[in-house]
């Protein structure tokens, strides 16, 4: 009598897990063996060179270099990340849709978006910070809830953790917002910080030469700096006196301060200071010299951080992000672009970039072509899809529900987040979806439940 239902229930929990595993599966064997963008087929080059890096985060570093099997074979480590993808939104829908029903039929759609899918199998450090954001705010959302044991709580705070060491400020966010954390689980916080803070160290000091094709990570921030200064050096009417000229003029020539180039990307910011050829270090006299330029034209360089992070940023304050495909119809299709039509940034990355990475069968081709179709539809309308500000309003909106009035606890589930968007905003790496894919995913989860919740209450009422 007892065996009957149990032996049912286990029955029903394998068929939710075949059924919810089923897209996962698709997506590895159709676009097998994943896909690989330029800095990741560098990152190949670098490994089969013999050579180290912790520019894309140390962690990531050796889990590329064992996984790849010296950057042999793709196959694994995509796997890995699309598994640590669908366990964090696994997480992250289920905390949000108390109904375990509901919560599969969110679940699976989410699996068959190119979002996830296409996404989750593109090798690189942005994969797992993503699945690190979701998981930890997942995290605060249960503990908020009530509605994790203990053990879950310690394996998942970890598991996060070690997911966001694999980027340069995911360590900070994590140790962050495991503070909230701290009064109800102190034991567990600690110990998951500790651990963390050991493989984050661990890693970089098994990194004992840096490759010589990254920039060396002590002249990030002075980079940074630098390509503020040079959207205000090239302004003309920037307020530059001799002095401070002769100081910008010990990185490059005059001529190149004043070339007029874009300041939304900084790659093309920096091309014409050749910075990686400078090796003057950050000093307490550097900054002083910037912060006196920089203080004389603050918009320059708050416009430039502006264009740099408008994925980050929420409309109808800011503008959307590039888009890949180009929008003017009056133009031929593909002018001046290859036959990927990428004329701006993209989202989701259709190759492997690399020559020895990138063998797969081709009896998967057309599988593979299936699968790229709605990876396609997505990056012609990049600007909407990657605007990871825009995804935030259906996130803050659900987030709103779950909490009633309790502002500080809004703030809280959010914290992980807001983090991320403001590190985005300061640093102004470039306005690419790819970092803001945790808020895409999120919202573009909240945004489903919302449209279920009205359609199911229109039902009612009819």
């Amino acid at each position: 009598m007892i065996s009957i239902p149990y032996n049912g229930v286990m029955h029903e929990k394998k068929k939710r897990f075949v059924f919810l595993f089923l897209p996962v599966l698709f997506w590895w064997v159709a676009l097998f063996p994943g896909r690989l963008g330029y800095d990741y087929a560098l990152l190949a080059r670098i490994i089969r060179e013999d050579e180290q890096t912790s520019w894309w985060g140390a962690s990531f570093f050796w889990l590329f270099k064992i996984t790849t099997f010296d950057s042999q074979f793709l196959g694994l480590i995509s796997f890995i990340s699309l598994i640590s993808l669908a366990h964090a939104l696994s997480h992250f829908v289920k905390s949000v849709i108390p109904n375990e029903t509901n919560a599969d039929k969110t679940l699976i759609f989410i699996y068959c978006t190119p979002l996830f899918g296409v996404f989750g199998l593109t090798v690189s450090h942005d994969t797992f910070q993503t699945s690190g954001i979701i998981l930890l705010t997942s995290i605060l959302i249960q503990s908020h809830l009530g509605s994790m044991d203990k053990k879950s709580l310690s394996f998942n705070l970890l598991l996060c953790g070690v997911y966001l060491t694999t980027t340069q400020y995911g360590i900070v966010i994590f140790l962050v917002v495991s503070l909230f954390l701290i009064r109800k689980h102190f034991k567990l916080v600690i110990l998951s910080m500790t651990t963390v803070l050991l493989v984050f160290g661990v890693s970089n000091l098994a990194i004992t030469q840096e490759s010589k094709m990254t920039i060396q990570k002590e002249f990030f921030i002075r980079d940074l700096i630098l390509i503020d200064l040079k959207c205000i050096a090239q302004h003309d009417e920037a307020e530059i006196t001799p002095t401070e000229w002769e100081f910008l003029e010990t990185f490059a020539p005059r001529e190149a301060w004043e070339e007029k180039v874009s300041c939304s990307n900084p790659d093309i910011l920096a091309a014409p200071l050749k910075l990686r050829e400078n090796g003057t270090p950050l000093t307490f006299s550097f900054v002083e010299n910037s912060l006196k330029i920089i203080a004389k034209q603050p918009a320059i360089p708050v416009m430039s951080h502006i264009q740099r992070s408008r994925v980050a940023l929420p409309p109808p304050f800011f503008q959307p992000p590039d888009n890949q495909v180009d929008l003017d119809v009056k133009k031929p299709i593909g002018l001046g672009t290859n036959t990927a039509l990428q004329s701006g940034p993209g989202l989701l990355h259709p190759s492997i970039d690399d020559d020895v990475l990138g063998n797969r069968p081709g009896f998967l081709r057309p599988l593979e072509g299936i699968a790229l179709l709605p990876a396609f539809i997505v990056n012609q309308a990049s600007w909407f899809w990657s605007w990871g500000g825009l995804w935030l309003y259906p996130l803050v909106l659900l987030f709103f529900r779950l909490v009633a009035d309790r502002k500080i606890v809004l703030l809280k589930l959010l914290a992980p987040t807001i983090l991320l968007h403001l590190v985005i905003i300061v640093a102004g790496p470039s306005s690419l979806g790819r970092y803001v894919m945790s808020t895409i995913l999120m919202g573009l989860v909240c945004f489903t439940i919302q449209v279920r919740t009205f359609l199911y209450r229109k039902q009612l009422q009819d």
